[in-house]
């Protein structure tokens, strides 16, 4: 996956979270489990997403970098306000 630093701003009003590497620093904490949960059923309907947003596709394939097990290839974006919060499928893994 590629490295992105959070709230890097990619368009205006479109922000990056959850681009995670192992060798960049990242805020760690904890978060409700709704939250959780409610990210987990972004990130598996992730092709909703790109569909109700009209994005395109990469059809890139990556490993995660912490783990080297998990694999995905979707990002999706979360409304927030103005904002639109860009992920990867994996942020939920």
């Amino acid at each position: 996956m590629s490295h992105v630093a959070d709230f890097e701003e990619l368009d205006p009003d479109i922000l990056a979270i959850g681009w995670l590497e192992p060798e960049f620093p990242y805020t760690c904490g904890n978060v409700a489990p709704e939250f959780a949960a409610r990210l987990g059923e972004f990130a598996r309907n992730w092709f909703e997403s790109i569909k109700a947003l009209k994005g395109g596709v990469a059809m890139g394939f990556h490993t995660c970098g912490f783990c080297g097990n998990a694999a995905g290839s979707g990002t999706f974006g979360v409304p927030a306000g103005d904002i639109l919060y860009w992920c990867p499928e994996l942020v939920a893994h």
